[in-house]
């Protein structure tokens, strides 16, 4: 009898373990669909001189992909070196005087000399038009709001990718708002759009 228990504790030890392990049926599904893309690949492998390449098609997923590896130095032209050496950041160099800033301060000053009430809009996307004057985008502000006695003091951080802004200043009379276009000098260590 005693014999007889020790099988039993055995098999269901064993069918726990069985179980709990996945028992080699459905499983989870990562395994089952590695398994099925394994089963409908297809590999061929071509071997001449010191060339191996390898070709291999998973048909489940679309995608092909060749490997090859050659012994012999592959002569190049400038043109296609020029293009090894931008995607190796190994042979990146960056100049000492290059600080790799994605940001700059833009000192922001305006003084209209207007008593009465004005809005400032500043935005990132405009176009000039055929027939002169500007047509903005104004989703693309970073400050729309009211001169304070026609003054506005402040710093915008603008990503370097930003090279150019439009302010528009309006006034309440029923005119036309005023256009000034403010561009990035690269020759200015410290940015800013003043307008008097």
């Amino acid at each position: 009898m005693n014999n007889s228990m020790y099988k039993r504790v055995c098999i269901l030890g064993l069918f726990s373990l069985l179980v709990a392990c996945g028992g080699g049926g459905g499983g989870d599904d990562s395994s089952s669909s590695s398994a099925a893309s394994d089963n409908s690949s297809t590999a061929a492998s071509t071997t001449s001189g010191t060339d191996t390449s390898s070709t291999t098609d998973d048909s489940s997923s679309g995608i092909t992909t060749t490997d090859s590896v050659d012994d012999e130095p592959v002569s190049t032209t400038d043109d296609e070196q020029a293009a090894v050496d931008v995607e190796s950041l190994s042979n990146l160099f960056v100049g000492s005087e290059n600080e790799l800033l994605s940001e700059y301060t833009l000192f922001v000053g305006i003084d209209t000399g207007y008593s009465d009430r004005a809005y400032v809009s500043i935005c990132e996307e405009f176009v000039t038009k055929d027939e002169g004057g500007y047509k903005v985008d104004y989703d693309t502000c970073l400050i729309r709001g009211p001169l304070n006695e026609g003054v506005l003091v402040t710093d915008l951080v603008l990503g370097t990718a930003q090279q150019e802004l439009i302010v528009a200043i309006w006034t309440f009379d029923g005119s036309q708002p005023a256009y000034y276009v403010w561009r990035y000098d690269e020759n200015l260590t410290n940015q800013s759009l003043m307008i008097n």
